[in-house]
């Protein structure tokens, strides 16, 4: 009996404790995520990524950006000096002289003739989609005419289109010379 008094007594007196044991009525961020329940970052994802209502652009940006100024005003006064399609800037760079209109229908570039400094790289895009496109209808019209292959409608597109290219457009002539495209 002394030696179970004893042993109680060391008991007592030593570093034994029992560790409190915490029960928690929901899951941790790291079980949250093991389950595959990402609310909180998927709704923070979404919110950063909509954004109601325009951009706040500054008139030095979007002059930067490529708006271009004519006549004195800037593109802010001009929406469409700031959005343009692909034929305005094509019927520009023409009457600038840095495209030409060729003898088989395209559109090419001729830097030896710009008359002031453009990017190559929008210069070579717009000529690539111009180009497709035409090739497109080209093809188009030569599925809806029996009977007539591409280069007879490639031809005629090019005798319409020879009107629409504006007045002093390098235009290739039959022997591979370029002229500047008169008007009356």
């Amino acid at each position: 009996m002394r030696r179970i008094v004893l042993a109680l007594a060391l008991a007592g007196a030593g570093c034994i404790s029992v560790p409190s044991v915490v029960v928690v009525d929901r899951k941790t961020a790291l079980e949250m995520q093991a389950a595959g329940e990402y609310a909180p970052s998927a709704a923070a994802s979404t919110g950063n990524g909509m954004s109601p209502g325009a951009t706040a652009l500054s008139r030095a940006t979007l002059l930067e950006a490529g708006a271009e100024s004519r006549a004195g005003f800037d593109g802010l006064t001009e929406p469409w000096t700031v959005f343009r399609t692909d034929a305005d800037a094509t019927d520009e760079l023409m009457t600038r002289k840095c495209l030409g209109e060729s003898r088989d229908a395209t559109i090419v570039e001729r830097r030896e003739t710009c008359l002031g400094e453009v990017d190559a790289a929008v210069v070579a895009g717009l000529v690539q989609r111009a180009n497709r496109a035409r090739e497109q209808v080209w093809r188009w019209l030569a599925a809806k005419a029996p009977g007539r292959d591409e280069t007879a409608v490639r031809a005629a597109w090019r005798s319409i289109r020879l009107d629409e290219v504006p007045c002093g457009a390098p235009v290739q002539a039959g022997d591979g010379r370029w002229e500047s495209k008169a008007c009356p």
